[in-house]
């Protein structure tokens, strides 16, 4: 492939070597790599990510605080999944992780809310979004946002209701990766 600039080729610009840079190369050779802001940031996913699972275990169904920081720290410390926070090009699982987390949490709260809040709904269709963009496994979020709308009857009424427009994104998901695959 030759790319004309200006009249000449690029294979015979001076600026332009002759062969790609190995994958390990920095992107600007003149600035040295500086990993510390990514696995930074990937280290900060992680750690709200656990958050998340703590938060999501003590409030639902009122379980004990000292079972559900147990649970997230064996998610914080657990090392099957340290590809994802200390690889940079995995950390889209952290990210992914954190949507479903998220929109799980706030589902929670919103259902055993006596009066639930609109803009708390708008968060989980928020949530639910920003997961199934990120990712296509995010479709386990609809089975997930099931389990505590089993469990609390008393919210039975307007919760299954609510399942219908997050059940209608997750279909509109998994058809069009559904269709793209076929």
């Amino acid at each position: 492939l030759r790319i004309r600039l200006g009249g000449s080729s690029a294979r015979s610009h001076p600026a332009l070597p002759d062969h790609p840079p190995p994958a390990h190369a920095p992107a600007r050779p003149d600035l040295p790599p500086l990993p510390l802001p990514y696995y930074g940031m990937s280290i900060l996913l992680h750690i709200l990510n656990a958050w998340l699972v703590y938060s999501i275990l003590s409030t639902w169904r009122e379980s004990d605080r000292r079972t559900a920081a147990s649970a997230a720290a064996f998610f914080a410390v657990y090392e099957g999944h340290q590809e994802a926070v200390m690889w940079y090009s995995a950390s889209i699982q952290s990210l992914v992780c954190l949507f479903i987390l998220a929109a799980l949490a706030v589902w929670i709260h919103w259902i055993r809310a006596d009066k639930p809040s609109p803009g708390a709904y708008g968060l989980v269709l928020a949530g639910t979004a920003a997961a199934l963009l990120t990712k296509e496994s995010a479709v386990i979020l609809l089975p997930l946002l099931m389990i505590p709308t089993i469990a609390n009857r008393s919210a039975w009424r307007r919760a299954w209701p609510a399942l219908a427009p997050i059940g209608l994104l997750v279909l509109a998901v998994a058809s069009w990766l559904w269709a793209d695959a076929v």
